[in-house]
């Protein structure tokens, strides 16, 4: 990784005649260690969540459409719905195959309860709408019965709540320290996530966590999640060239948002208050006429569908599509 960054630094960017780069590292996030929900409890979380559901009083008519709900006749599954305008450690893409959930249409009136799992994360739908004190005593049965890392639900005044460790309520976004731990890099920003997701439209009446400050768990069975709201999956690292790193200082936490305005303001000259390395426009070439070809290629560790671990074959097809 030296000599490549060593060469493309020195040969191609920092000694072009034509542009001024800046070469900007956007680290990957990481993955929280798991252990399988079912491999611990014995069961399904879907089915864990229904038994307790079966167990709980209902006391009130099925659900009469009071409340916006999707048309059955939408082919839309609502998790992947919910990832609409979601922070980015929950924009997690769902692979294809036997794992990926069946897409959940609304339930019609009297219809069943349906959990949607996406790893770490999960999504209840009821079929009848819910008094207050019904759902609060849901959400407390689901944590302490079903054994559910952390259960949210919307509480109605902009935030939410937050039951854990076998039934205790807390409130978000003023418990978050007792919820993720005071320890947590980034609480006030994750606190404010995690109310987004439970007061996000299609989030059902309960959103499931496997995060625990004691051991993480994940809906689907897989030893590491993405996806969570932990240190790992929530944190990355940027790596700017002096003058820009200058702008944004040593201990400003950067979400994506702020990445992308920080691109802006060096990319904008009118804007931009940071110095200027004597950038060299081409010359005597309209803008059409200049070709740069750029190749995105994820290579999951270079092990191929047959199972066999090359660098060689990936180095070969990215050499046969002869990108810049």
């Amino acid at each position: 990784a030296s000599d490549w960054s060593s060469d493309v630094c020195s040969s191609d960017l920092h000694r072009s005649k034509r542009r001024d780069y800046q070469v900007w590292i956007f680290s990957d996030h990481g993955q929280e260690p798991v252990v399988p929900y079912e491999l611990r409890r014995g069961e399904h979380v879907k089915d864990a969540v229904r038994r307790v559901w079966a167990a709980a009083p209902k006391a009130r008519p099925p659900f009469a459409g009071t409340r916006a709900r999707r048309s059955p006749a939408e082919p839309i599954e609502r998790s992947q719905w919910l990832r609409r305008d979601l922070p980015e450690w929950m924009n997690v893409p769902e692979h294809g195959g036997p794992s990926a959930p069946a897409a959940l249409a609304a339930p019609s009136d009297g219809g069943e309860l349906e959990v949607a799992d996406r790893g770490p994360v999960g999504l209840v739908y009821v079929p009848q709408e819910l008094t207050r004190e019904q759902l609060l005593a849901f959400g407390e049965a689901v944590s302490r019965d079903a054994g559910v890392p952390t259960v949210l639900a919307r509480d109605g005044r902009g935030g939410a709540w937050a039951w854990t460790e076998g039934g205790r309520r807390r409130r978000l976004p003023e418990d978050a320290a007792d919820v993720f731990g005071a320890d947590h890099p980034h609480l006030d920003a994750l606190a404010e996530d995690v109310v987004r997701i439970v007061e996000h439209e299609s989030a059902g009446e309960l959103v499931l966590l496997g995060w625990s400050r004691h051991g993480c768990q994940s809906f689907k069975w897989e030893n590491g999640a993405h996806g969570g709201p932990g240190p790992r999956e929530t944190s990355a690292f940027l790596v700017l060239p002096p003058e820009t790193a200058a702008a944004v200082g040593p201990e400003r936490v950067l979400r994506p948002l702020d990445l992308r305005e920080l691109v802006l303001r060096v990319l904008d000259p009118a804007e931009s208050h940071l110095p200027a390395r004597g950038a060299r426009p081409i010359a005597g070439a309209p803008a059409e006429a200049v070709e740069f070809r750029v190749l995105t290629y994820n290579v999951h560790g270079c092990l191929g569908m047959d199972g066999r671990l090359s660098t060689r074959r990936i180095a070969r097809v990215i050499m046969s599509a002869r990108p810049d």
